[in-house]
């Protein structure tokens, strides 16, 4: 980044080094001011005057011509304007008459400028040149423009970046509490309440009732977005067979290009096999009906002896009455 920003200021006195230049040595087509430096979001203007002063003995026709500047090399770039990129192309946002400027020697006028930034530009630096080359026609000037060096004015303009990238884990859960089979099914939904789309990233984490940590399963692989305002679902399948019992699904996502988010979430759910709970179930039904034989067993044994007992009383006080 730092390497980056010494390149683009290397650029930049360049660039005011030849204007300089090129007015010494023309001596007579002024502008004022030659730089204009600027920061702007999408969607708003910028409006300058121009001053323009022949200092010249000659009277000159003036054709302003807007072309983007590499940011790379420098270079003007002559592009068929109806070509340019509007998100990214400062020479499409830049206003200025285009017909012919008519100076008298020592004349000097002033000409409207204005800066209409798209309301799709991509944030960054760009930068522009509106050249003033003299010709008898349009034609003329843009070969002069290619061939000499021509009084020009000079746009820095940074698109600030006021994207919000924020989204809000709407809910995390699995597809029921009691899973009889595999495979696992979790379900996360996510609401982009930002400005941008955002594609977040993760994984869900299993863990069994002991807290041992058994795999990692991937949210998202495909990076897909979700629009601004948008809420989307995202399934999650877990179809490996890793016991049975209580279990843990831990959620960790990331999203965001400027600076990184996090999102997480926990939820619990019981893995139990039909044939695991078929005979569990038989297993108590035949605890249980061994338990009500017993219970009944003993009962009806007692009610037994209670009534033979009851009996050998009756005879004895028979026997004691006769």
């Amino acid at each position: 980044m730092f390497a980056k920003r010494i390149k683009m200021i290397i650029i930049v006195i360049l660039f005011f080094s030849c204007f300089r230049l090129v007015q010494a040595e023309e001596g007579g087509i002024v502008i004022s001011p030659y730089v204009i430096d600027e920061k702007a979001k999408a969607s708003e203007q910028i409006e300058r005057m121009i001053k323009i002063k022949n200092n010249t003995e000659f009277k000159v026709d003036l054709y302003p011509m807007v072309n983007d500047v590499s940011s790379e090399g420098g270079k003007q770039e002559f592009i068929d304007p109806g070509k340019l990129d509007k998100s990214t192309s400062l020479a499409r946002w830049i206003r200025i008459q285009r017909g012919a400027i008519q100076l008298m020697p020592g004349e000097e006028t002033e000409m409207p400028f204005k800066i209409e930034v798209n309301a799709s530009a991509v944030p960054g630096k760009r930068y522009a040149i509106v050249s003033f080359p003299a010709g008898a026609n349009t034609e003329v000037a843009a070969e002069n423009l290619k061939k000499n060096n021509t009084t020009s004015l000079l746009i820095n303009l940074e698109i600030e970046d006021v994207s919000v990238e924020k989204a809000q884990l709407i809910t995390f859960e699995a597809e029921r509490t009691t899973f009889f089979k595999w495979p696992v099914k979790f379900n996360a939904s996510l609401k982009n309440t930002g400005t941008v789309d955002l594609a977040p990233k993760g994984t869900i984490s299993i863990f069994n009732r002991r807290g041992q940590y058994l795999e990692k399963i991937d949210v998202n692989p495909e990076n897909i977005n979700i629009l601004s305002g948008e809420t989307k679902d995202f399934y999650i399948t877990w179809d490996k067979n890793r016991g049975i019992g209580k279990f843990k699904a831990k959620l960790e996502l990331e999203y965001g290009d400027k600076e990184k988010h996090d999102l997480a979430d926990t939820v619990y759910f019981w893995i139990l096999p039909l044939p695991f709970v078929l005979f569990f179930i038989g297993g108590l039904f035949i605890s249980v009906s061994v338990l009500v034989y017993y219970l009944f067993r003993r009962t009806y044994i007692h009610h037994q002896h209670k009534h033979e007992d009851e009996e050998e009383d009756v005879v004895i006080n028979l026997r004691k009455l006769e």
